[in-house]
This record gives structure tokens, C-alpha cells and sequence, in this order.
């Protein structure tokens, strides 16, 4: 993932974050439209994280230029963004599948 020229947009990331956080306290009862924000939040962590990993902090005795201190330091601030409602919830899981026997009714 590239930066855009002009920055991060940190205040869309913010309303995309505040919308998810909305959408799984206001669907908290119907598990169906639930999983959709849950899905949106993890997928919303998952590119903060990643592009926060890809452009980390230089090191004190690094001698990198100055316009790659401010994308990582930009990068860093994603971190600020997470979707941390209900981590157990957003959190990947697993499914379990049974298999269906031949000749069994749905």
C-alpha cells in the first residue's frame, strides 16, 4: 500500500472507525447484520496494523531520509484508530463444520 500524496486521511479512517463501533452497538441483537460490522472491524484492524508494520519507526542511529520518518510516523498513528470494541468479538475465530450424513433432512 502506498501513502497518498497528500497523507494518511486519518479523519476518514476515524468516521470509518466511529461507523463500524456504531453499527455493533446498534446491531448488537441481530447476530446476522452483526457479523458484518465484526467483519469490518477486523478487516478495518487488519489494514491499520499491517501498514503500521510495513512503515515502522527508524531507529535513533538510522540515517534513513526525513520523508520516510513522517510516512512511519504517520503509518504509527494508525494504531490510534482501532476498532477495539468487544475484542473478543472482532477477534478472528473459527468455524466448526459438521459434516451432514447422506440422506438427512436440512
Amino acid at each position: 500500500m502506498a501513502v497518498p500524496d497528500d497523507g494518511i486521511f486519518f479523519d476518514v479512517i476515524e468516521k470509518h472507525r466511529n461507523a463500524i463501533r456504531s453499527g455493533l452497538a446498534k446491531h448488537s441483537g441481530n447476530a446476522g447484520v452483526r457479523s458484518k460490522y465484526e467483519w469490518a472491524a477486523r478487516y478495518h484492524n487488519f489494514v491499520c496494523r499491517d501498514f503500521a508494520e510495513r512503515h515502522p519507526l527508524p531507529s535513533p542511529w538510522d540515517d534513513g531520509d526525513e520523508m520516510s520518518a513522517l510516512v512511519a510516523q504517520d503509518a504509527q498513528r494508525l494504531m490510534d484508530y482501532i476498532v477495539e470494541d468487544a475484542p473478543a468479538l472482532i477477534a478472528p475465530r473459527r468455524i466448526a463444520l459438521t459434516p451432514i450424513r447422506p440422506g438427512r433432512a436440512f
